[in-house]
């Protein structure tokens, strides 16, 4: 890939009719995190939507090698691709990598919103633990910008929810 010209063929293997070709072209971006920052969203349709279940694990791993070099925005976008019940697991450690993104930049409010999201997701997924604690860190901002009194008692009960699972079953 680093020769003139061989990007192209990968970036055309990426699309290629034959399951083998997508997988190596793949495995190739995926050595290369420079070359995954750049075919990101090219890699999660592979991932969502490929045929092949080896394509799309093998598209997974090359995303992932990406994630840590990704605009906040970029982030985001993907985490929103994952929101079936079967993407969870793939969420969450996208939305890990966007808080990671938010935290360097001090980007706060969207800090809040993400680490409610991250929550959600692990709630859904049974880890109530690290949702509690998610939820809180959310609550905390939320306080301390005296936002509205609806905002701060959502995310309270949501972190009840999380900390007392029992209740979670009821209400499920």
């Amino acid at each position: 890939i680093a020769k003139p010209g061989s990007e192209k063929v990968v970036r055309d293997s990426l699309g290629d009719s034959d399951p083998g070709v997508r997988l190596e072209a793949a495995t190739v971006i995926g050595n290369m995190p420079d070359a995954a920052k750049q075919y990101a969203q090219q890699l999660c349709d592979m991932a969502t939507s490929d045929g092949d279940s080896s394509v799309r694990e093998e598209a997974w791993k090359a995303l992932q090698s990406a994630l840590p070099w990704l605009a906040p925005q970029q982030l985001q976008a993907l985490a929103d691709r994952f929101n079936s019940r079967d993407g969870l697991p793939r969420r969450i450690l996208i939305l890990q990598a966007l808080k990671s993104q938010l935290l360097k930049a001090q980007r706060m409010d969207e800090l809040a919103s993400t680490d409610q999201s991250l929550a959600d997701a692990l709630l859904l997924i049974g880890d109530y633990s690290a949702a509690a604690q998610e939820y809180a860190q959310a609550l905390q901002y939320r306080k301390d910008r005296n936002d509205s009194a609806q905002m701060i008692s959502n995310l309270r009960d949501r972190r009840l929810e999380a900390l007392c699972p029992a209740l979670h079953s009821l209400a499920v």
